[in-house]
């Protein structure tokens, strides 16, 4: 099995190991955080030049200009979603300027009263009034200044909480105390032994050298090495025209898995295999389809919920979609990446945000897989 096939299975079992468990891993995060980074870097660069360039344009053309580029970053699809919230904001209060300043009504001149000849010879009441206003605003201004403070200090501490997640550990992985019990949540269906088995047995290296031989004798030849009982499906064989004991099988290599040498023997005439009622059913794509049932995995313990966070919940819950979207990457392509339904095939994956889990859709050899068999 491939590093990153054991990566994927990893990732399941605990976000941590998404990160950690393999140097394979450790390329796909660098590259990501490195492409992550340049994106950042250069929506930071253009926010930071339009402030600057509306100041020395006409107010209409200003307002046109970062209405624009308020919009790009809106739908910038790479930008993380925590950091378009705060270049968002920083745009917001240039356009908001650059809007007072097209429509002057929008912000009109306060009136300032004036005081009658005569009366208030001390202007006690216009010192008071004037004394009122200057507090109530200088008192705006150091609440607004204490929970920007506030909010930068949350957002800086969930980068900090992010980072620290996508460091490689230097010694042993140390899981939660209560794992055991997090981990029987993602139970699902269980296989028999027999089922456990075949789904080792795909995992096993063989060599293969078929020239000429009949589809029933390269089925045989499996069965030998690898104690594993097929079933050819006749009515699906003749659905897809084939003739399992004169169609021909052409195929060598070395050390290659039982799953790898089932994919090209029977690929190469449009058929595939299940594993059902503790065989390996060789049948057609269509009738495989119908095989696949649906498992749900609890993940809230490894991508956060996001709920009942002392954080903003808006950013939490930001974050753990974007760790729900690494961890599904990381299952459809690293498992059998033809079977999802991104590449054309039957399986699917979908999120619950109300119960914190992924509905998956697939084969019992698939669901193995995920579950970390090997």
């Amino acid at each position: 099995m491939s590093w990153n096939l054991r990566l994927a299975q990893a990732a399941v079992v605990a976000l941590v190991a998404c990160f950690a468990l393999t140097a394979p891993a450790q390329d796909i995060l660098k590259d990501a955080k490195a492409r992550q980074a340049i994106v950042i870097q250069k929506r930071e660069a253009e926010v930071a030049q339009a402030r600057k360039d509306v100041k020395d344009l006409p107010p209409s053309q200003a307002v046109a200009a970062l209405e624009q580029l308020q919009d790009s970053i809106k739908n910038d699809p790479d930008l993380p979603e925590t950091k378009k919230a705060e270049l968002l904001r920083t745009l917001s209060i240039s356009l908001r300027v650059a809007k007072d300043k097209a429509d002057p009504s929008t912000n009109p001149t306060p009136v300032i009263p004036t005081r009658p000849v005569g009366s208030d010879p001390g202007g006690k009441a216009q010192s008071d009034l004037a004394n009122k206003i200057i507090l109530d605003r200088g008192k705006t201004v150091v609440d607004r200044t204490e929970a920007n403070r506030q909010g930068s200090d949350a957002y800086n501490a969930v980068l900090a909480s992010v980072d620290k997640s996508m460091t490689f550990p230097k010694g042993d992985l140390e899981f939660p105390r209560n794992w055991h019990e997090l981990t029987k949540k993602r139970g699902g269906k269980q296989l028999t032994d027999e089922e456990k088995k075949i789904m080792k047995a795909l995992n096993t290296p063989i060599d293969v050298d078929f020239t000429g031989q009949s589809l029933k004798d390269a089925i045989a030849y499996f069965e030998d090495k690898t104690g594993v009982k097929f079933i050819p499906i006749r009515q699906a064989l003749d659905d897809a025209g084939v003739n399992y004991e004169t169609s021909q099988v052409n195929f060598k290599a070395k050390q290659v898995t039982l799953r790898t040498a089932l994919h090209k023997v029977l690929g190469d005439v449009n058929l595939t295999y299940t594993v059902k009622k503790e065989t390996i059913q060789i049948t057609t794509p269509e009738r495989a389809s119908q095989d696949m049932y649906v498992d749900t995995y609890y993940v809230g313990d490894l991508v956060g919920g996001g709920f009942g966070n002392r954080f903003s919940p808006l950013m939490s819950q930001a974050q753990a979609y974007q760790n729900v979207q690494f961890l599904v990457v990381q299952i459809v392509t690293n498992i059998e990446p033809q079977i999802w339904a991104n590449q054309g095939g039957p399986a699917s994956i979908t999120f619950n945000p109300a119960s914190m889990s992924l509905a998956i859709k697939a084969p019992a050899e698939i669901h193995y897989m995920i579950k970390g068999g090997r």
